[in-house]
């Protein structure tokens, strides 16, 4: 289960707006927000390097801004990321009580070889996330699935996840998460051979499509 097992250490920023986040970037700094129930959100500024390492972290994560302000314990809510330079941009973070219940999306981690590899199958991932609602402090980093016994023409929903006991499903249990399917060219394969005649089958006389030099001068010499 997730604990703060990160720890970010930040600073508190007074000015807002686009100039004053483009000398924060520029600085190597990234502005960020976090977001409490009921209360202003505080603006801080944090060292990228450090962001960017946890950025794709889903568990709790341990706020320090000074000596003054207890550690803040959040979750990353949401995130900007420029595409064309590769560069975080901007983090929200919300504040959570380690009892609080809350919900989340959480990876799926697949493990195992599924049944239907075995006959020329392909797996098929459909849903890369699981929501959730959980404790936050019972919160897991990802969700294992099982797929050794899927086989061919065979699915893996939300419903059919194994969960720990203090989470709790969000998302439709009717949702396909894997399935295995056999390719186009391997189901073509599959009817050609199937329409072949077994061995021992009786598949009439062939057609005669013509008559051969020989056979006719005897049919000649008999007249």
């Amino acid at each position: 289960m997730a604990a703060n097992d990160f720890v970010l250490q930040a600073a508190l920023r007074e000015e807002s707006g686009k100039g004053p986040a483009h000398r924060l970037r520029a600085q190597g700094r990234v502005p960020a927000v976090v977001y409490s129930h009921g209360k202003q959100g505080v603006c801080l500024s944090l060292a990228y390097g450090d962001l960017a390492s946890i950025i794709h972290h889903t568990g709790l994560v341990s706020i320090k801004v000074d000596k003054k302000r207890k550690p803040i314990t959040a979750i990353i809510k949401d995130y900007q990321w420029d595409v064309l330079r590769g560069h975080l941009m901007h983090v929200d973070f919300q504040e959570v009580l380690a009892d609080e219940v809350i919900t989340v999306a959480v990876p799926l981690h697949q493990h195992g070889t599924p049944a239907g590899e075995s006959h020329g199958g392909i797996i098929d991932q459909q849903l890369h996330e699981l929501e959730i609602r959980c404790p936050a402090n019972q919160m897991p980093e990802s969700i294992e699935v099982d797929i050794s016994g899927l086989d061919l023409e065979a699915a893996i929903t939300a419903g059919d996840i194994p969960l720990p006991d203090s989470v709790e499903l969000v998302s439709e249990a009717e949702e396909v998460v894997f399935s295995m399917y056999l390719p186009r060219e391997a189901e073509e394969a599959e009817a050609e051979e199937e329409a072949l005649p077994e061995e021992g089958e009786d598949g009439g006389e062939p057609e005669v499509i013509g008559k051969g030099r020989q056979d006719q001068e005897q049919e000649e010499a008999s007249e």
